[in-house]
């Protein structure tokens, strides 16, 4: 079980096809805002260089950076979120035979469903700093390729959706109060500004075709 990063894409997809219980929804999001960011890399690239756009040049240079750093990130989440997803299952099968075990069994299994919820947590926020850099490249990006950042920002708000319910499931578990309250209210917070940026970046998608 897991996900390999080389794996090709149909047998990824094939995998996520199956019965296996890795790779899910955690590694889907992860690799939903991952094609997100090699989309906003490509209008980056698609900029760079071109004479009409030498007044942006520095900045697109920039915000590529910032799309590829994002990009290898969480196509390492889509990795880790389904290790820590594996983590759980290992969890649940230690043995609760007597009530030692079951305590032992009891711990293990918080920690496990926090490193499970911390993954989905990360591309969640790597999804909004993608955002925020989606909507710089679709306001001064190449013309030409402004479908490919409205794709962009698109498949950023369906990875931070992705990636929040995959927390939520798994705080709908967990039993400290304070830890679930805090990670709900950033996941809150964050939603806004998500929807915010992704209804700017579409608004000025519009403006410009």
């Amino acid at each position: 079980m897991g996900v390999d990063i080389e794996t090709p894409l149909r047998s990824f997809i094939e995998d996520v096809a199956s019965n296996k219980p890795t790779p899910g929804g955690g590694s889907v999001a992860a690799v939903t805002g991952a094609l997100a960011a090699g989309l906003t890399s490509m209008v980056c690239r698609l900029t760079i260089g071109k004479k009409s756009y030498e007044e942006v040049e520095e900045e697109m240079e920039q915000l590529l950076k910032d799309s590829e750093r994002l990009r290898d990130r969480l196509q390492a989440l889509a990795v880790e979120d389904a290790q820590a997803y594996d983590t759980v299952i290992e969890a649940l099968r230690m043995d609760r035979s007597t009530p030692e075990a079951k305590e032992e069994r009891g711990r293990a299994l918080q920690q496990a469903l926090r490193d499970a919820a911390e993954v989905p947590m990360e591309t969640s926020e790597r999804s909004l700093d993608l955002l925020r850099v989606a909507q710089q490249v679709a306001t001064k990006g190449n013309v030409n390729a402004l479908s490919d950042a409205g794709v962009a920002a698109h498949l950023a708000l369906a990875a931070f959706r992705g990636a929040r319910l995959n927390v939520e499931i798994n705080l709908s578990s967990i039993k400290s109060a304070d830890y679930v309250a805090k990670r709900r209210s950033r996941l809150e917070a964050m939603s806004h500004e998500v929807e915010k940026l992704h209804t700017r970046s579409l608004t000025v998608i519009d403006e410009r075709l």
